[in-house]
Parts: C-alpha cells; sequence; structure tokens
C-alpha cells in the first residue's frame, strides 16, 4: 500500500515545495546573495513566483499551471545564467516538475 502512485505524487509535490519556498522566501531574506546575474526587482518577481509555485504545489491548487510555469521560470534561469552547476540542479527540478505537470488526472 505505500508504494502507489498517490503517495509518490504527494511526497513528489512536498519535496519540490519545500525547495521552491526555500528558493522563493531566501530571495527576499538575503536579496544580494543570488542577484548576482540579475537585477533586484526580478529577483523580488522571481522569489514571489517561486513561493507561489511552493504553495500550489502543496495546496494542489492550479498544479498543472504553476509546474509548467516553475519549467519556464527554471528554463529562463538557465539561459540568462548560462550553463553551470545551478542548471544542472535546476534541470532536476525541472524533470519534477515536468513529472508533475504531465501526471494523469486524479479523480
Amino acid at each position: 500500500m505505500i508504494f502507489s502512485t498517490r503517495y509518490s505524487y504527494i511526497v513528489l509535490c512536498v519535496g519540490l515545495a519545500a525547495v521552491f519556498f526555500w528558493f522563493g522566501i531566501n530571495k527576499f531574506i538575503h536579496p544580494g546573495t543570488q542577484l548576482i546575474y540579475i537585477g533586484t526587482q526580478f529577483g523580488y518577481i522571481q522569489g514571489i513566483f517561486e513561493v507561489l509555485i511552493g504553495l500550489s504545489l502543496v495546496s494542489g491548487v492550479f498544479t498543472r499551471f504553476f509546474s509548467l510555469l516553475g519549467v519556464v521560470l527554471l528554463v529562463a534561469i538557465i539561459v540568462v545564467a548560462g550553463f553551470n552547476e545551478i542548471a544542472v540542479r535546476d534541470l532536476g527540478l525541472i524533470g519534477g516538475l515536468l513529472a508533475i505537470f504531465l501526471w494523469p488526472e486524479r479523480r
């Protein structure tokens, strides 16, 4: 019973939500540490989107929309920052968000 797609989906959503909450809140607590390659205003906007993605993943509201928004946001970061260790991390997050986006409808 513990090995089911329902629990897999929940664990995936909660795990990704924790990461996006961390990223989003961190942009407000320490705005100068992660905004080397982007402007401060964009960093705050990015932080808001990351918190909204986390809230969506935890609440289950508009999950597909926000998971796709997360993919677009992470791809934009890779394009702006270039391919480095952050991009490799973001590729893993993109994979998780795409899994949520493509997850079969729950009935």
